[in-house]
């Protein structure tokens, strides 16, 4: 209610300061730039000499990137070149040629804001955006609006997935004033870097797709009242910053722990569920992953049908849809449709790592080889098409594609007509095809182009019988395809999605006993956990083999997660104790030490107007989130009560999103669950080294989220694991045999060499 007040007010703000200025504004305007003109459009005090440096910088740097833009030299080379063409980001890189003139997120830009007295245009975005190109392709490549936003903005371009803390505080500016967030982010902000408009995509000009205003208008309408009112934009500006503060500080308070919260959750989340095509809520869906894990552990608890079948159906449905590529494996980041049938194309790393780790632990829990299959080829896909050859995975791949025409078109390499199946394949096979995954001869998508969905899943039994009848069928569909031109793909490896990655891999190599994943695992954990030897901080990211910049709070809990992950498939000390070291560097400089919990940013980052700590678990949990299960993982392998105290101290800190809107944090009820529940903690001792462990290979099929386990040889490494793992001390393999010791709260059953015992033992518990 009050976000719809305060949107109200503010619509009819800047109504009484716009009033007609627009036309007389654009009667204004100067004419299109000559295409001889060698300048950004607009600019009179960019020297000639700065503008051929940054071209030369550009032909330099054209082996690292494909130039995007529409205006081109004679000699094929692109005609403007900005200040973004230093940068690593791929989505800056893709804008470095559009006639803007962009800064990037610099002291540079503000300076000069300050300097002339100008608002500052801030578009926020990620490479693979859909809505991020046409916006780029309608407004910022209009030489028109270029001009006029060189003439009287500062222009800054900020990589979401780069800048996560500057993502997060205008983000609260446009659900603030908009009610609604979103890529593109636009926001218009004073010199003082204040927010006072903002929105997400904007169409170029008025009528554009069916709106009254454009971005055009949209920008000579704030620019006039700036030049009229500008005290009172200064005032509202105020305002809007000093509602987000009062957001960002969340309201600390007593909370019963082991109260009805985790019921009240599970009881939203039946209400929004959409029993007819799965998931929650209506169009468009997003896969949240965090909700069914959380869904998972309720099930295993109090094996609820109604909690069993919302897993069954959402599980069944995202796999049958258009949102999973049927041919490569994966999924694309959301649907627009209820039926999970039309996606966004584009596919994003921390979706497919999360998915395929949900499904390996839907797998274990519901005893279907479905979904087996289903994470396997997720991260096959990953494995073969976004592993980078520095080692780390990619961060995604764009939803546009080059059509076999030559332009840009979303979807178009994922998607096929009715007659090019036809020629593809045999008469009988495409009949059988074209029943099995939906194709229309008039096409089921755009432009007469078909999306491959299932109607309905193969059951278990018939499942490996037809997937071997098509599993040649789609090689060769997927052979044809790779010949097409692939979607851009953006080469960032980010630490905080590879983390997620991580924990996908060594859940993979532990429940499939698969050494390739295992390998994959290892090598992963030994790139992303490095620090910068000067500062001794945690890298964000790598381009290209090199590192950058310093970690952000989801960079460090993710892989902190992974690094455990990674511990209980393969019991290398090295990544617990890594695990442990990092934890020591998230406490020293994100932990809020008024109110508790984490800030996104820490005392090292940059200081913006206000510390953000996220309270929503949406495609991503939040960091406070995964940061409260590993603090009580700690806990229970190091004793050490100061991680169990941090962790309540979270759920502290959330307690009026955990009472009020339970829902929104379910990763962070994952950890709730964890702290009640008493996780087991298992030791398995054996007399000599071995990779293999007659327990292990049980526990690989029961399902139990909260636990620790550590597997470790008597005469090898026990001593210097018991510095680590006190559990362990007194710990011996009886007889010489691999021994089993399950215990909880640090009280031990009796010791079994015996693996049905073994289970016996983890049921009656």
């Amino acid at each position: 209610m009050f976000t719809k007040n305060y949107y109200f007010l503010t619509l009819q703000f800047f109504i009484l300061l716009f009033g007609t200025s627009t036309m007389l504004i654009a009667k204004n305007n100067p004419q299109k730039t000559s295409i001889e003109e060698p300048l950004l459009p607009g600019l009179k005090n960019e020297s000639l000499e700065f503008q051929k440096k940054l071209n030369q910088t550009g032909q330099k740097k054209q082996n690292q990137y494909k130039p995007r833009t529409h205006h081109w030299q004679k000699d094929g080379s692109p005609r403007f070149t900005n200040r973004l063409i230093t940068e690593i980001s791929p989505y800056l890189l893709q804008h470095a040629h559009n006639p803007v003139n962009w800064y990037p997120w610099s002291d540079e830009a503000f300076e000069k804001a300050k300097k002339e007295n100008k608002l500052i245009l801030l578009s926020i975005g990620y490479s693979t955006c859909h809505w991020c190109h046409v916006m780029e392709k309608e407004s910022f490549e209009d030489l028109e609006i270029a001009r006029f936003l060189n003439e009287n903005y500062v222009s800054v371009k900020v990589d979401r997935e780069v800048r996560p803390d500057i993502d997060a505080l205008y983000m609260q500016a446009v659900n603030v004033i908009s009610g609604r967030g979103g890529w593109p982010m636009t926001v218009i902000l004073t010199p003082d870097k204040q927010p006072f408009f903002a929105g997400t995509y904007f169409p170029a000009r008025d009528g554009d797709r069916g709106t009254r205003k454009g971005f055009f208008s949209i920008i000579q309408d704030i620019h006039k009242a700036y030049k009229i009112k500008p005290m009172d934009i200064l005032a509202k500006s105020q305002e809007i910053l000093n509602i987000i503060k009062r957001r960002s500080q969340l309201e600390k308070g007593p909370i019963d722990l082991e109260s009805k919260i985790e019921k009240h959750a599970s009881d939203l989340l039946k209400k929004s569920f959409d029993s007819q095509h799965g998931g929650f809520g209506q169009s468009p869906k997003f896969p949240r992953p965090s909700q069914l894990f959380f869904l998972l552990r309720s099930y295993k608890e109090n094996k609820n049908e109604a909690i069993k079948k919302i897993l069954i159906k959402t599980l069944d449905k995202m796999a049958q849809g258009g949102i999973y590529d049927h041919l490569g494996g994966g999924f694309h980041r959301y649907a627009t449709d209820r039926k999970w049938k039309a996606p966004h194309f584009e596919k994003m790393l921390y979706d497919n790592a999360q998915l395929a780790l949900l499904y390996i632990e839907a797998y274990v829990l519901l005893e279907d080889h479905y979904y087996a299959q289903i994470a396997k080829e997720t991260l096959s896909y990953l494995l073969k098409e976004m592993k980078s050859p520095h080692g780390g995975f990619y961060s995604a791949s764009d939803a546009d594609s080059i059509t076999d025409k030559g332009h840009s078109e979303e979807g178009y390499f994922f998607t096929w007509t009715y007659k090019e199946l036809k020629n593809l394949l045999h008469p009988k096979t495409f009949e059988q095809f074209t029943l099995r995954y939906n194709i229309d001869e008039k096409g089921n998508f755009e432009m007469g182009r078909n999306i491959l969905f299932e109607s309905e899943r193969l059951d278990v039994s018939s499942f490996s019988r037809g997937q071997k009848d098509f599993e040649h069928v789609k090689k060769k569909l997927y052979q044809h395809r790779s010949e097409r031109a692939w979607p851009l793909i953006d080469k960032k490896i980010l630490v905080g999605w590879n983390g997620l990655m991580l924990s996908a891999l060594a859940k993979a190599a532990f429940v499939f006993e698969d050494r390739v994943y295992q390998e994959e695992a290892s090598e992963l954990a030994q790139l992303i956990s490095q620090k910068d030897e000067e500062t001794q901080h945690l890298f964000q990211l790598y381009h290209d083999g090199k590192a950058y910049k310093k970690a952000y709070l989801s960079d460090y809990a993710y892989l902190i997660r992974g690094l455990i992950d990674l511990y209980e498939t393969n019991f290398n000390l090295e990544w617990l104790s890594k695990a442990i070291d990092l934890q020591k560097d998230l406490d020293l400089g994100f932990w809020d030490k008024k109110d508790g919990g984490y800030f996104l940013s820490a005392s090292w980052h940059e200081k913006l107007a206000t510390q953000i700590k996220d309270d929503y678990d949406g495609a991503v949990p939040t960091g406070n989130s995964v940061a409260a299960q590993n603090l009580l993982r700690l806990y229970e392998y190091t004793t050490d009560e100061s991680y169990k105290k941090k962790a309540i101290n979270i759920f502290y800190a959330f307690s009026s999103v955990l009472k009020k809107n339970p829902s929104s944090l379910v990763e962070m009820l994952c950890a709730l669950n964890y702290l009640n529940n008493s996780p087991f903690e298992i030791i398995l001792i054996d007399k000599h080294f071995t990779t293999q462990n007659p327990f292990l290979h049980s526990l690989r099929f029961f399902y139990l989220p909260n636990k620790i386990v550590s597997k470790v040889t008597e005469g090898l490494d026990l001593k210097q694991q018991e510095k680590i793992i006190p559990l362990l001390e007194n710990k011996v393999a009886i007889k010489g045999k691999p021994t089993a010791y399950i215990c909880r709260n640090k009280i031990c059953k009796k010791p079994t060499l015996d693996t049905k015992e073994f289970l016996r033992q983890l049921e009656s518990m």
